[in-house]
């Protein structure tokens, strides 16, 4: 058997360098990784303001500068997004249940008069 151009053993499979590879497996995608898992935590563990917006910024800069963690930047983002929604539906929510408790409570008071 005669090495070739494609590599030994004449099967026609094109020689790929180790370098190749590690040049294509190892893009960074940090800041998309942080942005899913922040996005994720925050929709698990419970709703604040922060943390959502901190996911939202890391999706958006994950997705200018690392392309290869595209997925994981836009997954954060949308957990980031829902996370926040669900918060602020939460504070619209809690303002409103409590406001018309405070107007049953006035009007109770008022219809059986001063103690």
């Amino acid at each position: 058997m005669s090495d070739n151009a494609y590599g030994a053993g004449g099967y026609n499979q094109p020689v790929i360098h180790e370098q190749q590879i590690q040049s294509e497996a190892a893009q960074p995608a940090g800041l998309s990784i942080s942005s899913f898992v922040v996005g994720l935590s925050s929709l698990i563990i419970g709703w604040t303001f922060l943390v959502p917006i901190v996911a939202i910024i890391l999706g958006v800069f994950g997705l200018k500068k690392e392309p290869a963690g595209r997925r994981f930047a836009i997954a954060g983002i949308v957990l980031g997004g829902i996370s926040l929604i669900f918060g602020a539906l939460l504070v619209i929510f809690c303002i409103a249940f409590f406001t018309i408790l405070m107007a049953l409570i006035a009007a109770m008071v008022a219809r059986l008069g001063t103690f």
